[in-house]
């Protein structure tokens, strides 16, 4: 027993060890499952493991067998660990491009969704429905998001430029995409997508387009000759 309990990883040691007595009291029912790692004494090569076990008990609730199995998971969870590496950067990389993102299930109409995303269309709860993200829409731009919502039943992606209305009543623009998946009778299951505030970059068009009319009124203004270099052409 001894020599088992030595092979075990020193961290998690005495979390083998209370798990198995756990399963020798009487009152457990006998199961026993921990998850812990080997390691191998010569190389120091560390392999985790799931013991799955059970003790059973005889006359006076005394433990006659005890028995289980050894799975090796290793590779299971490395798997996972690259998983939620890449999860966790590509949640960073959302928050850096100060993405927010949503989940709508569509049978339902319930939303999961970010912080960020909530931020954006400038509501607070954390339990929405998708009609409620429906609400803030400018009355303006609510027949492109009915069609782009309707359309994308049909061609399987979203995408839209429209304003939405926060509660100070301030107007903010954001652009919506995302992709519906569906079932294998291409019922529409759920829908993903991400959204990002456009605010700043609206108003430097606007700025932009104005300066451009301005400067389009004044060059109309011009008399020909001054413009043209006096009707000179030049090659």
């Amino acid at each position: 027993m001894q020599d088992a309990l030595n092979a075990i990883a020193e961290k998690d040691r005495q979390k083998v060890v209370d798990a198995i007595e756990a399963a020798l009291q009487p009152g457990s029912g006998g199961n026993y499952e921990v998850e812990y790692c080997l390691e191998n004494a010569q190389d120091h090569q560390q392999h985790t493991v799931i013991a799955r076990g059970k003790a059973l008990f005889g006359k006076g609730n005394i433990v006659y067998r005890f028995s289980g199995i050894l799975q090796d998971i290793t590779e299971q969870e490395a798997a996972r660990s690259k998983i939620a590496e890449a999860e966790e950067h590509t949640r960073l990389a959302v928050e850096s491009a100060r993405l927010g993102t949503f989940e709508v299930d569509i049978e339902t109409d319930k939303v999961i969704c970010s912080k960020k995303f909530r931020d954006i269309f400038g509501l607070s709860q954390e339990d929405v429905l998708h009609s409620e993200f429906v609400a803030p829409i400018h009355p303006d731009d609510r027949p492109v998001r009915d069609m782009a919502a309707e359309n994308a039943l049909v061609k399987g992606t979203i995408d839209y430029d429209l304003r939405v209305t926060w509660p100070d009543q301030s107007i903010h623009w954001i652009s919506l995409s995302g992709k519906v998946f569906y079932d294998e009778n291409r019922k529409p299951l759920k829908m993903l997508g991400t959204v990002m505030d456009i605010t700043v970059q609206k108003m430097f068009l606007a700025g932009f387009q104005e300066s451009n009319r301005k400067f389009v009124r004044s060059f109309s203004r011009q008399p020909l000759p001054l413009l043209f270099f006096a009707g000179l052409t030049w090659w």
